[in-house]
Protein backbone atom coordinates (compact mmCIF):
# COMPACT_ATOMS: atom_id res chain seq x y z
CA UNK A 1 0.00 0.00 0.00
CA UNK A 2 3.09 2.43 0.45
CA UNK A 3 3.97 1.92 -2.86
CA UNK A 4 0.64 3.23 -3.45
CA UNK A 5 0.91 6.06 -1.82
CA UNK A 6 3.70 6.92 -2.94
CA UNK A 7 2.89 6.45 -6.47
CA UNK A 8 -0.26 9.09 -5.71
CA UNK A 9 1.60 11.62 -4.07
CA UNK A 10 4.41 11.85 -6.95
CA UNK A 11 1.80 12.41 -9.56
CA UNK A 12 -0.82 14.89 -7.51
CA UNK A 13 0.71 16.14 -4.13
CA UNK A 14 4.62 16.81 -4.40
CA UNK A 15 5.14 19.56 -1.83
CA UNK A 16 3.03 17.75 0.64
CA UNK A 17 4.64 13.95 -0.08
CA UNK A 18 8.54 15.49 1.74
CA UNK A 19 6.33 15.24 5.09
CA UNK A 20 4.37 12.40 4.38
CA UNK A 21 6.61 9.73 3.13
CA UNK A 22 8.96 9.55 6.23
CA UNK A 23 6.23 8.62 8.38
CA UNK A 24 5.00 6.03 5.57
CA UNK A 25 8.65 4.35 6.42
CA UNK A 26 8.31 4.85 9.75
CA UNK A 27 4.48 3.11 10.16
CA UNK A 28 4.92 0.47 8.06
CA UNK A 29 8.54 -0.99 9.39
CA UNK A 30 10.78 -0.40 12.48
CA UNK A 31 14.58 -1.02 12.89
CA UNK A 32 17.77 -0.23 10.56
CA UNK A 33 15.64 -1.31 6.92
CA UNK A 34 13.17 1.93 7.50
CA UNK A 35 15.78 3.84 5.77
CA UNK A 36 15.94 1.47 2.95
CA UNK A 37 11.89 1.67 3.04
CA UNK A 38 12.59 5.40 2.94
CA UNK A 39 14.77 5.36 -0.01
CA UNK A 40 12.48 3.24 -2.22
CA UNK A 41 9.28 5.35 -1.50
CA UNK A 42 11.76 8.54 -2.10
CA UNK A 43 12.84 6.90 -5.94
CA UNK A 44 9.21 6.13 -6.68
CA UNK A 45 7.82 9.45 -5.42
CA UNK A 46 9.93 11.03 -8.07
CA UNK A 47 11.25 8.98 -10.53
CA UNK A 48 8.52 6.56 -11.47
CA UNK A 49 5.29 7.85 -9.77
CA UNK A 50 3.52 6.85 -13.15
CA UNK A 51 4.71 3.33 -13.90
CA UNK A 52 3.18 0.42 -11.55
CA UNK A 53 5.21 -2.16 -12.38
CA UNK A 54 8.95 -0.07 -12.22
CA UNK A 55 7.24 1.33 -8.82
CA UNK A 56 7.07 -2.01 -7.54
CA UNK A 57 10.55 -3.41 -8.68
CA UNK A 58 12.44 -0.33 -7.25
CA UNK A 59 11.00 -0.82 -4.04
CA UNK A 60 11.58 -4.54 -4.07
CA UNK A 61 14.90 -4.06 -4.70
CA UNK A 62 15.87 -1.62 -2.31
CA UNK A 63 13.75 -2.66 0.08
CA UNK A 64 14.96 -6.07 0.53
CA UNK A 65 18.62 -4.90 -0.17
CA UNK A 66 18.20 -3.84 3.24
CA UNK A 67 16.85 -6.75 4.64
CA UNK A 68 19.60 -8.88 3.11
CA UNK A 69 22.58 -6.57 4.53
CA UNK A 70 21.03 -6.89 8.23
CA UNK A 71 18.89 -10.36 8.31
CA UNK A 72 20.81 -12.56 6.14
CA UNK A 73 24.71 -13.60 5.53
CA UNK A 74 26.23 -11.56 3.27
CA UNK A 75 26.72 -14.00 1.00
CA UNK A 76 25.45 -14.78 -2.58
CA UNK A 77 23.66 -18.03 -1.22
CA UNK A 78 22.18 -15.56 1.37
CA UNK A 79 21.50 -12.33 -1.13
CA UNK A 80 19.51 -15.45 -3.17
CA UNK A 81 17.68 -16.49 -0.55
CA UNK A 82 16.57 -13.06 0.89
CA UNK A 83 15.36 -12.10 -2.92
CA UNK A 84 13.42 -15.52 -3.49
CA UNK A 85 11.97 -15.59 -0.04
CA UNK A 86 10.50 -11.87 -1.05
CA UNK A 87 8.96 -12.98 -4.81
CA UNK A 88 5.66 -13.58 -3.04
CA UNK A 89 5.34 -10.55 -0.98
CA UNK A 90 6.60 -8.69 -4.62
CA UNK A 91 3.96 -10.39 -6.71
CA UNK A 92 1.45 -9.65 -4.05
CA UNK A 93 2.54 -5.93 -3.55
CA UNK A 94 2.16 -5.01 -7.51
CA UNK A 95 -1.86 -6.38 -7.10
CA UNK A 96 -2.38 -4.49 -3.39
CA UNK A 97 -0.59 -1.49 -4.80
CA UNK A 98 -2.78 -1.76 -8.57
CA UNK A 99 -5.85 -1.76 -6.54
CA UNK A 100 -5.33 0.78 -3.72
CA UNK A 101 -3.79 3.70 -6.64
CA UNK A 102 -7.03 2.71 -8.77
CA UNK A 103 -8.65 3.46 -5.75
CA UNK A 104 -7.06 6.61 -4.53
CA UNK A 105 -6.96 7.80 -8.53
CA UNK A 106 -11.25 7.37 -8.74
CA UNK A 107 -11.38 9.18 -5.54
CA UNK A 108 -9.35 12.42 -6.61
CA UNK A 109 -10.95 12.16 -9.76
CA UNK A 110 -14.51 12.61 -7.87
CA UNK A 111 -12.83 15.56 -6.31
CA UNK A 112 -12.09 14.73 -2.48
CA UNK A 113 -8.96 14.88 -2.17
CA UNK A 114 -8.25 17.51 -4.39
CA UNK A 115 -9.41 20.02 -1.35
CA UNK A 116 -6.08 18.67 0.26
CA UNK A 117 -4.25 20.04 -2.60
Amino acid sequence: MNIAIAMFLGRHFQKTSLVVLPVLALVSFTGFVSFFILLALFLINFFSSKNLIISNIIFYVISNLGCWLFWYPITVKGFAVCYLSALPFAFMAIVISGIVNYLLEFVYQKNVIKALH
